[in-house]
């Protein structure tokens, strides 16, 4: 049986809201007596080269759980991160790994080499 997949437009975003329960299934609790569904909490946009195709931009309740079972909420982590005079942007990332993980955008007076140790080791 194949599962319908329900789509909201909030704030300019196409969410995905609600995933139906199957009748053959029972389940403890329903969040939504609307469409008997789960709330998925997942965030879609449109893709650039697609039409009528989404792709999945992010979650409404933006955490990171990790292999832990720990969450962390990654805003937090690239709104510390961003304060450096020397990052333009930061991205987090580790969802279901041990570890996080972070991809660093320098600055523009500060983008060298990273084949360049010393540089790298200033940086």
């Amino acid at each position: 049986m194949a599962a319908v997949l329900y789509f909201e437009l909030k704030r300019g975003r196409m969410r995905a809201d609600k995933l139906p329960v199957m009748s053959q299934y029972l389940c403890a609790w329903v969040h939504s007596y609307e469409h008997a569904g789960y709330d998925i909490n997942d965030v879609f946009v449109p893709h650039l080269t697609k039409p009528g195709f989404y792709k999945i931009f992010g979650r409404t309740d933006n955490q990171i759980t990790r292999s832990t079972g720990e969450k962390t909420d990654p805003d937090l982590l690239k709104a510390v991160l961003n304060q450096g005079s020397h990052i333009k942007c930061a991205v987090v990332f580790g969802r279901g790994k041990f570890n996080m993980g972070v991809v660093i955008n320098p600055a523009p007076e500060f983008v060298f080499n990273p084949a360049d140790k010393e540089k790298l080791n200033e940086f």
